[in-house]
């Protein structure tokens, strides 16, 4: 699943719009966000009541128009659509569209120093494998799926980042939350553990950088250090950024 962070260069549309999985319950906190998703799971349904953010959260099968509509050309569920304009209008009218505080999120168009080359990003997850390349004429990385190019479907555009950071996080199943069941094996819910701090890489200008995340407060946006005593930030080259999210002990990443 991905979970888009939209601030500025809003499209008239996004999606499609999917069920929400445990992990956003933590995104929007961090970064002040609404939630826009089409539904979830009953326990999961219930975690976001009981959140404080819930009056931010726009479920899709109950706001339904304006904010949400179905695009006949595509299969259902793969056509709920959000309009964020109509989103954020409906979020003024709830006196709920306060910008997020994003302090901490360092930013600088200079490359970094003390890094290793990184041109060619691969993440093998097994079943799909994701590739990032750095053209250096435009800055930024161009994103591949299994040797195709990953394209937005409204504008025909390849999907690119000035950053592509690499968070390992702990996952873990949450057996009291069961997602489906085929052939009498049980699919749970995965959490995944965005608060206190993990390995991170940050790739940008061709290289990358090591370092960690840390999230210490569950309304502080997730930061990137040099280390472990968070003396030295890590900027973020300024445009789109994409987190690519890990297991601790993942072993499918490759930089050439």
């Amino acid at each position: 699943r991905f979970t888009a962070i939209f601030w500025t260069h809003t499209p008239p549309r996004i999606g499609s719009i999917r069920s929400a999985r445990l992990i956003d319950l933590e995104i929007p906190v961090m970064y002040g966000a609404l939630l826009v998703y089409s539904g979830a799971s009953e326990p999961i349904r219930q975690r976001i009541a009981a959140l404080p953010f819930a009056p931010r959260a726009y479920e899709g099968v109950t706001s339904g128009a304006p904010l949400y509509f179905r695009d006949p050309s595509l299969d259902a569920p793969h056509n709920l659509f959000a309009v964020p304009a109509e989103v954020w209008a409906r979020a003024r009218a709830d006196g709920l569209n306060d910008p997020p505080d994003l302090r901490g999120m360092v930013f600088d168009p200079t490359p970094p120093g003390d890094s290793a080359p990184a041109t060619v990003v691969t993440i093998d997850y097994g079943p799909d494998e994701v590739q990032w390349r750095y053209d250096s004429h435009s800055g930024e990385y161009a994103r591949w799926v299994d040797g195709e190019p990953h394209t937005d479907a409204d504008s025909g555009a390849q999907v690119t980042a000035a950053n592509v950071v690499i968070l390992y996080a702990r996952h873990q199943d949450d057996e009291s939350i069961v997602e489906g069941e085929w052939n009498g094996t049980k699919f749970y819910s995965t959490e995944i553990e965005l608060q206190a701090l993990g390995p991170a890489m940050l790739i940008r200008d061709g290289v990358a950088v090591d370092g960690f995340w840390m999230r210490w407060a569950e309304g502080a946006p997730l930061t990137l250090w040099a280390d472990e005593g968070a003396a030295q930030p890590l900027a973020f080259k300024p445009g789109i950024t994409w987190f690519q999210v890990v297991p601790l002990d993942f072993s499918g990443l490759r930089l050439e």
